[in-house]
C-alpha cells in the first residue's frame, strides 16, 4: 500500500502543479484495499482521484473519453493485466492528449509514459525464487510469510517530457535508476 502513496509522491515532486491525477484502473483494484490507500494518499497530498474504469468488459474508451473531458492534470496508469497488456494504447493516449502518464513498472516508460516506479526486477526474482526453492522442498504455500520488496526502481523517459513541454527537477532525475534520452 505503500507504493501507491509513494507513486502519487513522486508525481507531486515531478509536477508540483499537478492537483488533479487520473487513476486508470480495474473497478476490483479501485474498490479494494490498494484503492482505499490511493485515495488517503492522495488526500495527504492535497491531490483529488478521478476513476477512470478499464478492463477486459468496457475496454479503454469510457477511460480515455473522461479523462479527455475532465482534463486533469496527470495520469497513474494501471499495472494490472489489463491495464499493462495495453500500455502502448495508454502511453499514446496520454503523449497525444498532453497528459503526463506514470506507469507502474518500466514497460510503461519504454511504451512512452514520462515515469515509472516498481520493484526492483532484480529483488522480485529473489522473491520468487525463494519461495519456488521452498514450494519444491515441500512447503506449503498457505504457510509462506508475505515478502515485500525494499529496492525500487524509478524510471524516466526525457523524450516525453520534452514532447510534453516538462521539465523534470533536477533532484528527481537524480534518483532515476533508467533515463530515456
Amino acid at each position: 500500500m505503500k507504493l501507491t502513496a509513494k507513486h502519487l509522491e513522486l508525481l507531486t515532486e515531478a509536477l508540483p502543479k499537478v492537483k488533479r491525477v487520473a487513476v486508470m484502473n480495474l473497478k476490483s483494484g479501485w474498490d479494494s484495499g490498494f484503492g482505499q490507500a490511493q485515495r488517503a494518499a492522495a488526500a495527504s497530498l492535497g491531490l483529488t482521484l478521478l476513476y477512470a474504469e478499464i478492463g477486459p468488459t468496457i475496454g479503454l474508451t469510457p477511460a480515455f473519453e473522461l479523462i479527455t473531458r475532465e482534463r486533469p492534470e496527470a495520469i497513474l496508469g494501471s499495472g494490472a493485466g489489463f491495464g499493462y497488456a495495453h500500455r502502448h494504447r495508454i502511453a499514446d493516449f496520454a503523449i497525444r492528449n498532453r497528459f503526463p502518464l506514470l506507469g507502474s513498472t518500466r514497460a510503461y516508460v519504454e511504451a512512452g509514459a514520462l515515469m515509472s516506479h516498481e520493484p526492483q526486477r532484480a529483488e522480485r526474482a529473489r522473491i520468487v525464487a525463494s519461495f519456488v526453492d521452498r514450494i519444491l522442498r515441500g512447503a506449503k504455500p498457505a504457510d509462506l510469510p508475505i515478502e515485500r520488496a525494499t529496492r525500487f526502481e524509478l524510471a524516466i523517459n526525457l523524450r516525453t517530457a520534452k514532447t510534453l513541454g516538462l521539465t523534470i527537477p533536477p533532484l528527481v532525475l537524480q534518483r532515476a535508476d533508467h533515463v530515456i534520452e
